[in-house]
């Protein structure tokens, strides 16, 4: 049984966390589950090849979609990678239900993380594609609280700091110059 989790580096606290507690629920070993942001994980040699090798032995790959890995060219590669090699039905993932999921992967049902509910649908659904029988042994609170801690930027959130930094440089002389200048081009500041 091999499992990869595909997650942004910035999620790697979060990542751990929900592999340790599949790795209690289904009984594995560490190597069973492939996180690579596991120190142990990768010892040394070529990076890259290592997770080439995870990806082609894996039998399922779990996504956890945020802000970070929404944007991640990584992860993106990672699961359109496997989703070639595999196909779609192969494919879990958890989500901060504030993040768009990316495209291609909208079309699959993914299960909110910040739902003690769905967290456990995910974990069932992952024993059920390994015939086993979800136990509850897990510790879905964990991840929900470590989750819910997430810093999450929406778009209006992140036009509001985009709009600071604006405001900032336009109180200082070159940036006054720029924004001037922007706005002569016909960029509304």
């Amino acid at each position: 049984m091999n499992i990869f989790l595909s997650h942004s580096n910035a999620d790697k606290e979060l990542a751990h966390l929900i592999a340790e507690q599949i790795r209690v629920e289904m009984d594995l070993n560490n190597e069973a589950v492939f996180v690579s942001s596991e120190p142990e994980t990768i010892a040394s040699g070529d990076w890259f090849s290592s997770v080439m090798t995870y990806l082609d032995n894996a039998q399922i790959i779990i996504l956890l979609i945020t802000g970070s890995s929404a944007k991640s060219t990584w992860v993106s590669f990672e699961y359109g990678y496997f989703w070639g090699q595999k196909g779609k039905d192969k494919i879990l993932f958890l989500r901060h239900p504030k993040v768009p999921v990316p495209s291609p992967l909208n079309n699959l049902q993914g299960k909110s993380i910040l739902d003690i509910e769905e967290i456990s649908v995910f974990f069932q659904t992952l024993c059920e594609k390994f015939g086993r029988t979800f136990q509850n042994k897990a510790n879905l609170e964990v991840i929900l609280q470590h989750a819910i801690n997430l810093k999450i930027d929406t778009p209006e959130e992140t036009m509001k700091e985009l709009q600071k930094q604006i405001d900032y440089l336009a109180s200082k002389s070159t940036g006054r110059n720029l924004v001037e200048e922007a706005r002569a081009r016909g960029y509304s500041i």
